[in-house]
Parts: C-alpha cells; structure tokens; sequence
C-alpha cells in the first residue's frame, strides 16, 4: 500500500486572521447597534413613567392606556416595519436611513412646535 499524500488544497489552507482594522471597525458597528437598542429601549421606558400623568391629562382608564402602550405600539411596527424592512432590501439602506432620520427630525420639530402653541392658548 502506498501512503496517502497530505498535500495543502485551498479548502485545507489556514484561514487568515482578520486585520485589526476591520476587528476594530466591526467591534465599532456593535457599539453603534448596541447604543441604538439602548436607546430605543429607554424611549419605550419613559412612556411608562408618565402613564399617570397622561391618563389624568386625557382623562382614560388604565385600559385605554395599556392599548395605546401595547396593541397601538405592536401595530405601528408591524404597519411599518414589514415594508421599510422589504425597503431597505431592495435599496439602498443608506438613503432609507437618512430619509428615516430626516422624518423623525422633522416630526420632533412639529411635535414640539405644536406642544408650544398648546400651552400658550
């Protein structure tokens, strides 16, 4: 019997250890979605805190407060979730955020805008 040859193929080749550069840009990107979910978690956390407020200000039960917190919420991300999700799949996800961000700004800006001229009436 003759003996099998081990020679190297590419499949057996050592893989290559990623660059620092692309270990640092990676451990960066986790920082940027971690500080985005903490984010996002604390605003959903703040409603909490001011449901007794709202409640006596728009005079609903305790009901109608847990389906805005809760079945309005759900709706909303399904409503809008699915199709931004199939979006940003077929496009650039880049411009899909910056119109997201851009919206999100300019509806900060009128909610504000609004609340102001509320309590000066």
């Amino acid at each position: 019997m003759r003996p099998i040859s081990r020679a190297p193929t590419p499949l057996a080749a050592p893989l290559r250890a990623a660059a620092p550069v692309e270990t640092r840009y990676a451990w960066y990107v986790v920082g940027v979605l971690t500080l985005a979910n903490v984010s996002g978690f604390l605003d959903r956390q703040v409603l909490s805190l001011l449901v007794p407020a709202i409640e006596r200000d728009l005079r609903i039960s305790d009901t109608q407060m847990s389906l805005l917190q809760g079945l309005a919420f759900a709706l909303f991300y399904v409503v809008v979730g699915l199709p931004f999700g199939r979006l940003v799949d077929r496009t650039n996800r880049r411009n899909v955020i910056v119109v997201g961000e851009t919206q999100e700004e300019a509806e900060a800006h009128a909610r504000l805008w609004a609340a102001q001229n509320q309590r000066s009436q």
